[in-house]
């Protein structure tokens, strides 16, 4: 079986499509040739362990109601392609855009129907009192990607201090400030609402309205380009105070802050459960805490951690896929609980790239303020890597640093009664006080010549 949450997002093999349409005043698309991302109006579960993505729930006058889904339909095939796993479901359902005519092969109590679905614009995000812009940029391997800026409504006149943001590793979207489902997501809208900041989030590609390659495909150098490009966007901007960028990197995106900020004026960077030794080190950390929260015995995870330490080490560094290391090795099959060339949702080339990457090497090298995040009950990051960041900052500037412990807070920063439940991830709360001190964090940084409203 899959963990249950890994980096940020359910990866369970269970794609949810649910949208609930909101108004779209306050929201604005600059001039740009990207189509919008599609609207169902349904829960759809994605195949499991059989093929079939089975439909859970349907909106009334939605789409999908109007296309003649059912609760309960499984859909085999969408438009030609065999709806026979996870990745092939996720990635097909990604393509499709408002305004496509979408065919579907449907099983319902053991009769096959086609049906024509034509889903219809998500709705743009909201935010009481806050602007929101939906523009684009090119990267350097010339994809065009969804960028989505929100700053404070009537700001207008004046320089504002601007966070980019650097997201997960799963391939979901960041536009979610409509119907934030967990705590960095609700985070967000927090920063977005009472922060005072301006906030620039940017799609990878083949997620949400952005093109290029699906994210089941896209390799680490692709995201990176992104963000990077997105920065430089953001620095255009008339109302942007260049003087007051700072980074915000959640899960991941925590490793990747450091990097995207060399050679970058930035003004501080915050991170909430990242990593900074090395992805080999990191995994083999993340499968000992996996098997002893899962029930383990001891000397069944003393065996399964021989085994990993050989799987990741021919996986990430010999550069081989799963299924390449299994042929080798048939004897580690049992260990291997995801796909033959992917590991949660992304391809394999994507774990060997981040496996490339000296995070440390990258905190040595900045100097700017940085606050360390870290929940309490996070079981997929270390706390022994938040610690070291904060080692290596302060040991250039003392001070430098700050790390935060946050009580019974999970990866997400949704807080749990214990790590148990936040390995289930079941009964999270959030807590709005974690934004509030990474918003008070934020404002005692600021240069002098700029201040948030």
């Amino acid at each position: 079986m899959l963990p249950p949450i890994i980096n940020m997002k359910i990866s369970t093999g269970i794609l949810l499509i649910v949208f609930t349409l909101l108004p779209t005043v306050c929201a604005k698309a600059q001039n740009d040739s990207l189509r919008r991302r599609a609207f169902w109006g349904a829960s759809i579960s994605a195949p499991g362990s059989s093929p079939g993505a089975t439909v859970r729930r349907v909106e009334t006058d939605s789409p999908a109601a109007r296309a003649g889904l059912r609760q309960g339909d499984v859909i085999t095939q969408m438009n030609g392609r065999e709806m026979t796993d996870s990745i092939t479901y996720a990635a097909t359902f990604r393509a499709v855009r408002a305004g496509d005519r979408v065919s579907l092969r449907v099983v319902r109590q053991g009769q096959t129907l086609n049906l024509q679905l034509v889903p219809t614009p998500l709705a743009h995000e909201t935010v009481e009192g806050v602007d929101v812009t939906y523009g684009s940029v090119v990267t350097e391997r010339g994809h065009r990607l969804r960028t989505l800026i929100t700053k404070p409504g009537g700001a207008s006149g004046r320089r504002l201090p601007a966070i980019v943001f650097v997201q997960w590793l799963s391939c979901d979207s960041v536009e979610v400030l409509n119907n934030p489902s967990d705590g960095v997501e609700k985070t967000l809208r927090f920063l977005a609402s009472k922060s005072g900041f301006v906030l620039m989030r940017v799609e990878r590609p083949g997620l949400g309205d952005s093109e290029g390659p699906d994210c089941s495909q896209s390799d680490l150098q692709a995201d990176l380009a992104g963000f990077r490009a997105a920065l430089v966007a953001l620095k255009r901007y008339d109302f942007v105070d260049t003087d007051n960028l700072f980074i915000y990197g959640a899960s991941i995106g925590g490793a990747l802050a450091p990097i995207i900020a060399q050679g970058e004026n930035v003004r501080g960077l915050i991170i909430t459960g990242g990593f900074a030794k090395t992805w080999y080190e990191h995994m083999l950390e993340l499968e000992r805490r996996r098997l002893e929260l899962a029930g383990r015995k001891p000397a069944e995870i003393n065996d399964a951690m021989r085994g990993f330490s050989e799987f990741y080490s021919m996986y990430l560094n010999q550069k081989l896929t799963p299924a390449e290391v299994i042929r080798q090795r048939p004897r580690l099959s049992a260990l291997w609980y995801d796909r033959p060339a992917h590991q949660y949702g992304r391809p394999a080339t994507y774990f060997q790239q981040v496996q490339e990457l000296n995070v440390e090497a990258a905190w040595e090298k900045i100097s700017a303020p940085v606050l360390v995040v870290y929940g309490e009950y996070d079981w997929i990051m270390s706390r022994g890597d938040h610690e070291l960041i904060v080692q290596i900052m302060n040991r250039r500037q003392t001070g430098n640093a700050r790390l935060l412990i946050v009580p019974k807070a999970g990866h997400s920063l949704d807080a749990f009664e214990n790590q148990q439940a936040a390995f289930s991830g079941e009964g999270g709360k959030f807590d709005e006080s974690i934004a509030d001190r990474m918003i008070e964090w934020l404002r005692s940084n600021v240069k002098s010549s700029s201040s948030p409203r």
